[in-house]
């Protein structure tokens, strides 16, 4: 259970960035002007996770990580911050990786 949730933290943490709000923003820049912009392949993990089998909870993430991110002094995201406002969206994300082992771009386990 603890790498699914590293595994979901990492992605979202990740993808903050390239994929603000849902799959047809994934290129949103982010809020915090020192965060990079969107890669083309950030951009395209955020689509597809957008669309897998837990796409509705990355996207309800990845819009309530849009709404509360936080910037640090240094206009960096604040990861802690921002996925502390969002812990029941992490959470349901998480579990819905759990359940789906080919979801959220892990490969079954293998």
């Amino acid at each position: 259970m603890l790498k699914v949730v590293l595994i979901a933290l990492g992605a979202c943490s990740a993808l903050l960035i390239a994929c603000n709000g849902d799959s047809t923003s994934c290129n949103a820049p982010s809020k915090c002007p020192a965060d990079p912009r969107p890669t083309l392949a950030g951009i395209a993990s955020c689509q597809a996770l957008s669309k897998d089998s837990c796409g509705t909870e990355y996207v309800d993430l990845n819009n309530c990580a849009q709404i509360n991110q936080t910037c640090t002094p240094a206009g960096t995201t604040d990861q802690t911050a921002t996925f502390t406002a969002c812990a029941a969206e992490v959470a349901a994300y998480s579990n819905c990786c759990s359940a789906n082992k080919s979801a959220c771009g892990n490969d079954g386990g293998t």
